[in-house]
């Protein structure tokens, strides 16, 4: 871990619970009532990977533990990280616009890509998407 303040952050996004476990937590409005983001990435289940006593999807899963040690994500190859890559763009494929209120509240179904807590083993070039964004990053982590 770098510096102390990626440290804090690091602490507070794991506290935040990004686990198979701790999507199922975490409401999403596009899902319609009662849905999760675990809902949204429902497709993974079969593939859930275990890390420091937990389960995590591929996407979700961090670079090292709270005591610095390696998951094997830190070490994915370029073309791992290429199919990373590609599997958020075809989510990111297929969103729709949202509309937001003027205090930020969204209004209607949230329709956008559910990147909530997702960590980016490598940069990402979104440009190579070429196509409109609709996502929240919240807690994402961006490695580079």
């Amino acid at each position: 871990m770098a510096d102390a303040n990626f440290d804090n952050w690091f602490r507070n996004w794991w506290d935040e619970d990004w686990t198979w476990e701790g999507l199922a937590k975490k409401s999403w409005k596009g899902g319609g009532q009662g849905s999760t983001i675990q809902d949204y990435w429902r497709s993974e289940e079969n593939s859930l990977v275990g890390f420091a006593g937990k389960r995590w999807t591929q996407f979700h899963f961090p670079l090292h533990d709270l005591d610095g040690n390696p998951s094997e994500k830190a070490a994915w190859t370029e073309i791992r990280c290429s199919e990373f890559q590609e599997a958020i763009f075809v989510r990111l494929r297929r969103t729709e616009r949202v509309s937001i209120d003027s205090k930020g509240k969204l209004r209607g179904n949230d329709e956008r890509a559910q990147l909530q807590g997702i960590v980016f083993p490598r940069s990402i070039n979104f440009s190579a998407l070429k196509a409109e964004m609709n996502v929240d990053f919240s807690f994402a982590c961006f490695q580079d």
